[in-house]
């Protein structure tokens, strides 16, 4: 990967994952690495694609399911057995690594290998490039410009409620830290719990400018703690 090269590419997923992000680091970790995206390739094959639809919903066209079949689809895969603990998080994944040279070893992740998932992942392709070409152009912002949008912006929402017996023992209003338990756990988001149930935390902040905000976590794979609490 050309980008391996690159200083501030390398520090930037050594502070976002917590590990080693040498050219030493990553070649070595390659073949654990293979085994695991292509048991990932697996359930895309065998199990959600598994009974020849084009689309993992079942719909006409590609859904949300495509993007983001993650955990909901690994989980119910897993009860029937397709599933140890290897899963994907839908297309994004497969279809970034097809397009990156030297990614996928040819005689052991291809079309010949996962016909289903590869023809899906064309699919997809050109679905988005058929939509790009018929939506208008995004426009662009700068940094600057994005958090003065923020800033001005309302919340849609109300607060919500913490559930009383929830494990954690925190209370509406308590400050504490959110962070996630795999990767990007170098940087904590901290602020005024506001809601807090099974499936969902969210937090109020401020930015650096002094506007509040709001930051939506899922209560899954994140790690909640009252500011000043022991961690572990």
């Amino acid at each position: 990967m050309p980008l391996l090269r690159d200083p501030g590419f390398v520090r930037d997923r050594e502070d976002f994952t917590g590990r080693s992000w040498s050219r030493g680091a990553v070649e070595k970790g390659r073949p654990e690495a293979l085994v695991d995206v292509r048991a990932a390739f697996g359930v895309l094959e065998d199990g959600l694609l598994g009974d020849r639809r084009r689309w993992i919903g079942g719909a006409e066209g590609p859904s949300v399911l495509d993007i983001e079949a993650s955990k909901q689809a690994c989980g119910m895969l897993y009860k029937e057995g397709y599933v140890t603990d290897s899963c994907i998080s839908a297309v994004w994944i497969p279809h970034w690594l097809r397009g990156l040279k030297g990614a996928l070893p040819s005689d052991y992740i291809s079309a010949t290998q996962f016909p289903r998932t590869f023809d899906w992942i064309q699919r997809f392709d050109t679905a988005v490039k058929t939509a790009s070409s018929s939506s208008s152009s995004a426009a662009k912002i700068t940094a600057e410009e994005a958090l003065e949008i923020v800033g001005k912006g309302s919340f849609p929402e109300l607060e919500g409620d913490v559930e009383v017996n929830d494990p954690s023992g925190l209370e509406k209003g308590d400050e504490i830290e959110v962070w996630p338990i795999d990767t990007g756990f170098n940087h904590k988001d901290r602020g005024r719990l506001i809601k807090l149930d099974g499936a969902e935390v969210v937090i109020e902040g401020k930015t650096v400018r002094g506007s509040v905000v709001r930051i939506h976590c899922p209560r899954h794979g994140f790690r909640v703690r009252k500011v000043g609490a022991a961690k572990l």
